[in-house]
C-alpha cells in the first residue's frame, strides 16, 4: 500500500479489503489516508 500508512494501519486496511468488511476506528490519520479505499470509517459512525 503506498498510502503513507504505518505497517500496522496497513494491516488491518488489508484484512477489511480482504474479508469484504467496513474497518471502524479512532486513527483520524488512519481514516483520512485510506478514505479512497472506501473501508474505513471513524468509529462513531458505528450502528449496531
Amino acid at each position: 500500500m503506498r498510502k503513507g500508512l504505518t505497517i500496522y494501519g496497513a494491516s488491518y486496511v488489508a484484512l477489511a479489503l480482504i474479508n469484504e468488511t467496513v474497518l471502524y476506528t479512532a486513527d483520524e490519520r488512519l481514516i483520512r489516508k485510506a478514505s479512497s479505499l472506501g473501508v474505513v470509517r471513524h468509529v462513531a459512525e458505528f450502528t449496531p
